[in-house]
């Protein structure tokens, strides 16, 4: 009796074994169908493969580096700082590819705040600095070199809302200048006009003024001499008709 229900349960025991490999086999199925299916409608985002040895690392920018929170300072290209505008305290993700190139990505922008500054060099260390209200920040070279920023520019700049903050993002340059010299207030005729082309061109204002004097004087003698015209008119008028009545007697019998 008990031979039998051992029989029994192991017969039972090989056919949930493979309704359960079947079950597989059909959610298997059904999972690469779908992948099919979604492939055509989905878009591909691409992966990023961790190297043999290598970690997916998260950390804080400080300006240049990323400090990560395994405590080790990893180096961040320039050009991605500077065309992220990223500043300090920004939250930063590193993977490790295949080949070994670091990829970056903001996982967690810092508070931040907007000033406007002019560019000065840094005597001190090199390179550049900013200032803006009252307080100097450093900036990367590649920002100034990617806006093309000289000294004396004015810069809208990007900064970590905080009070230690030191280094500061270009976000554009807003106006070309020294920051100091006032503009030019000459007459837009004169300005580009120096040493010798300034008295040509006040002589020639003064020609064309005598010019003008000329004709208002020679209209005034024009005038002048009309009224004489009339006024000898008027004069010989009575002398003629006296004439005339002279040559009448004469003429009568």
């Amino acid at each position: 009796m008990e031979d039998r229900q051992d029989k029994q349960d192991a017969q039972r025991i090989l056919l949930i074994k493979e309704t359960i490999l079947n079950a597989e086999k059909n959610i298997q199925t059904a999972k690469s169908l779908l992948a099919q299916l979604e492939s055509k409608y989905t878009p591909q985002k691409k992966t990023y493969g961790v190297a043999e040895g290598g970690k997916i690392v998260e950390g804080t920018f400080d300006g240049q580096l990323m400090i990560g929170l395994d405590g080790r300072q990893y180096p961040v290209p320039a050009n991605y700082a500077s065309k992220s505008k990223l500043v300090e305290g920004d939250m930063l993700k590193l993977v490790i590819t295949d080949d070994g190139s670091f990829i970056y990505k903001q996982i967690g922008p810092f508070k931040r705040k907007r000033l406007l500054g002019f560019l000065r060099e840094n005597s001190e260390e090199g390179g550049y600095l900013i200032e803006a209200e009252g307080r100097k920040y450093k900036v990367l070279l590649a920002a100034v070199t990617y806006h093309h920023a000289e000294p004396g520019d004015e810069i809208a700049l990007v900064v970590a809302d905080t009070d230690e903050a030191r280094w500061a993002a270009i976000e554009n340059v807003t106006k070309k200048g020294d920051g100091s010299k006032a503009p030019d207030s000459r007459p837009p005729v004169l300005r580009g006009e120096e040493n010798e082309d300034v008295p040509r061109v006040k002589k020639k204002r003064e020609s064309k003024k005598m010019e003008k004097e000329g004709d208002g004087e020679a209209k005034a003698d024009a005038q002048a001499d009309q009224g004489k015209e009339s006024g000898l008119d008027e004069e010989l008028t009575p002398d003629l008709e006296e004439m005339e009545k002279e040559l009448k007697k004469q003429v009568a019998p």
